[in-house]
């Protein structure tokens, strides 16, 4: 997490330094190879804003090749692991890679410690808090108790489901060696998510507020893949 944590300040810096200087790429997708290829062929009238696009450039190449030999590095390691299948079931779920599987792995370990989807949300910290005067209860935003680093992992790929589902070729890959019963529970979180985003942004919801929602489900049916998988191999 801290190489990811790095390398996203790297490239943040550098997406600063482009803007402060007028340019704004216009395509679909940052650090792609077209995105890559935008930026090397941009021209400054000044040698200092030239040198420091290449220093910046440079900060951006060694974070991201420090990212690929940690992420190398996890997953020789996870091989050997008793968490493994947990890994490969968690990465059937649209927008979670190997390094927030492993992640989400290793903070919970044991999913059948929770009775029930709801009690792993509480765990999380995604449950709306409430407000009682003894004769009405009000709810209002996330409680933001729990685990603080967890909330965040089941945040950032909840943005995923913003799109359309899809069975990408990459997908179907950390499909493979994943039980039919687990891709089942997957797809239909894909299904139902995309389903609720575009419920609650069509409210009107702020994006931020719906992702949150996402967020939410999501913990939900990590809970089902996590306690199937374990109760099946129990």
């Amino acid at each position: 997490m801290r190489a990811k944590n790095s390398e996203r300040r790297a490239r943040q810096q550098l997406l600063m330094f482009l803007l402060r200087q007028g340019f704004h790429y216009s395509g679909k997708t940052n650090w792609t190879e077209a995105h890559f290829a935008w930026i090397h062929k941009l021209e400054f009238p000044l040698e200092a804003h030239r040198l420091t696009l290449t220093d910046y450039l440079h900060t951006v190449e060694q974070a991201t090749a420090r990212v690929a030999r940690t992420n190398q590095y996890i997953h020789e390691v996870i091989q050997s692991w008793s968490g493994l299948k947990l890994v490969q079931a968690f990465q059937s779920l649209h927008g979670i890679g190997e390094l927030t599987a492993v992640a989400l792995a290793a903070e919970v370990v044991d999913f059948r410690r929770f009775a029930k989807a709801s009690q792993f949300m509480a765990y999380v910290g995604l449950v709306p808090s409430e407000r009682s005067n003894g004769e009405s209860i009000r709810r209002s935003g996330i409680t933001k108790t729990g685990n603080k680093h967890l909330r965040r992992l089941l945040v950032e790929p909840s943005w995923n489901y913003r799109f359309p589902p899809r069975k990408s070729a990459a997908l179907k890959r950390r499909c493979r060696n994943v039980d039919p019963e687990i891709v089942e529970i997957a797809w239909k979180a894909h299904l139902r998510l995309n389903k609720q985003y575009r419920k609650f942004v069509n409210r009107p919801m702020s994006p931020k507020k719906a992702i949150i929602a996402i967020a939410r489900e999501l913990a939900g049916f990590i809970w089902s893949i996590g306690s199937t998988l374990q109760n099946n191999a129990a």
